[in-house]
């Protein structure tokens, strides 16, 4: 009887082994590319490069916007904003008014049909002023991306961004 428990044991641990050591399921290339292309856009933001991050916009991208991003800037700015302008002008105020500013994000769902994607993240943003302190915020950002002459690029932004104060 011992020693079948012993054999129950050493094939339970070896049931547990092998699928801890399973690999996880493979991405496939076109999930892979546009999950690169939002990855290099939030990492060229937080590296204060504005036109790289936006090389990896198409040609009239928007932006959605739910509700005003800061708290005064009126709520009546329209729905969509054009992602390029936007992020020239937040780029302008950002990196001359902060001290550091980073956009970390994960992707948790990526899905790709022919010619188009989108890629939900969830976003971290951290701001820290002169005075040291930092302002986090979390919210959940999606992508849509269009395959345009062979290269992925960012056609539409949407996000749940809180409204934090001007």
């Amino acid at each position: 009887m011992t020693l079948t428990r012993l054999r129950c044991a050493v094939m339970l641990v070896t049931i547990l082994l092998l699928a801890s050591c399973a690999p996880s399921p493979e991405v496939r290339p076109e999930e892979r590319a546009v999950t690169d292309v939002v990855l290099a856009f939030n990492e060229a933001i937080t590296q204060e490069d504005v036109n790289t991050a936006l090389a990896s916009v198409a040609t009239g991208s928007v932006q959605l916007n739910l509700h005003a991003s800061h708290a005064g800037m009126g709520e009546d700015a329209g729905l969509t904003q054009d992602l390029d302008a936007l992020w020239r002008t937040v780029g302008a105020v950002l990196f001359t008014t902060l001290d550091a500013y980073e956009r970390t994000v994960e992707p948790v769902d990526v899905e790709v049909d022919g010619d188009i994607a989108t890629v939900w993240t969830e976003t971290r943003t951290v701001s820290s002023g002169a005075d040291g302190e930092a302002t986090i915020l979390d919210f959940t950002e999606v992508y849509v991306l269009l395959r345009l002459d062979g290269a992925w690029k960012v056609a539409a932004v949407a996000n749940n961004r809180p409204v934090t104060a001007p």
